[in-house]
């Protein structure tokens, strides 16, 4: 599709020795927010349940700030997934709508823990 993913926690490292796990947890927080803003499109996925909440907390961002198309795969769960622009019940829906969207776009995924979203991106690619 031409997509350039911009989540880094896809590939996150753990603390090192010289940070404290409340430090690190600070700075992928503020590391998530850069990302959601950098983005040009916002896709969350609800088709699992969160272990962390952090999708919430990024839907919150795009909600209010930058991603200018904002993307939701899966079950509304809360009154705010009803922000997003397009609503889809699968990724392969989702996948379709994205055909369309410039390839030059850059996008954040949440809630996608042990999803190899890049993976799929590439693989769904029609040439």
């Amino acid at each position: 599709m031409g997509f350039e993913c911009c989540s880094t926690w896809l590939d996150e490292l753990r603390p090192g020795p010289a940070l404290t796990h409340a430090d690190f947890d600070r700075q992928l927080a503020i590391k998530d927010m850069v990302e959601v803003r950098l983005s040009d499109i916002f896709i969350l996925d609800t088709l699992d349940e969160s272990t962390t909440g952090g999708r919430y907390a990024e839907l919150g961002i795009a909600a209010t700030d930058r991603p200018r198309l904002k993307l939701h795969v899966g079950p509304v769960s809360n009154i705010f997934e009803r922000l997003c622009d397009y609503h889809f019940d699968t990724w392969e829906e989702a996948l379709a709508h994205l055909e369309g969207i410039a390839p030059k776009d850059k996008f954040v995924a949440t809630g996608m823990e042990g999803k190899a979203f890049s993976h799929t991106v590439a693989d769904k690619r029609a040439d």
